[in-house]
């Protein structure tokens, strides 16, 4: 499992920009080039082909054997890969908004992000959406339905979560110099 962020400025000197395209369209667009120059420079060849799965989810038409997942804030970009499925996630800090948490969340995190101290919260809000969103990615089912299906919370550095596959890891990081949020979902080996 290997992860990459990236500042979508650099990637815009890298690639250059197409200004037919909305912003949205734009950052999608240098996020597969970032995505194929990595395959690139690690000396992969084989067709890169990329389609999209029933709920949304892409990956390689012609290759089984490399999944990756993107994820996208205004000013970056992160990249995973992984010989499995993975899902990766990235945000910039979010002001926790209990009664989104209480409506979409589990209620074990609900009660978990009301428990902490109020300048916590939007931290502890973030660190477990980017998990969320980070493992309906890696199963390829889409937040739609499913954000409430599994609970996280954090002990320190550790994550606990009610998911019961022991292969199913996560990775929670706060890239300090960004001030970025960034969590991994991905079958261990």
């Amino acid at each position: 499992m290997e992860y990459f962020v990236f500042k979508i400025e650099d990637c815009e000197k890298a690639f250059g920009i197409d200004k037919s395209l909305s912003r949205p369209k734009q950052i999608s667009l240098l996020a597969k080039q970032q995505l194929l120059s990595i395959i690139k420079e690690k000396g992969l060849s084989f067709d890169t082909t990329i389609a999209v799965g029933e709920k949304g989810k892409p990956f390689f038409l012609y290759n089984d054997t490399l999944h990756f997942s993107i994820s996208h804030t205004k000013s970056h970009i992160a990249i995973a890969i992984h010989d499995k499925e993975i899902g990766i996630d990235i945000e910039s800090l979010r002001k926790c908004n209990l009664s989104l948490v209480e409506r979409f969340f589990n209620p074990l995190e609900s009660d978990y992000i009301s428990s902490q101290p109020k300048e916590q919260q939007s931290e502890v809000f973030t660190r477990i959406w980017t998990l969320k969103e980070a493992f309906v990615k890696q199963q390829g089912t889409g937040i739609a339905g499913n954000f409430d299906k599994s609970a996280f919370s954090l002990q320190g550095e550790k994550i606990q979560s009610t998911i019961e596959n022991p292969n199913l890891k996560f990775e929670s990081k706060y890239i300090e110099q960004e001030n970025l949020y960034l969590a991994i979902c991905y079958l261990e080996n």
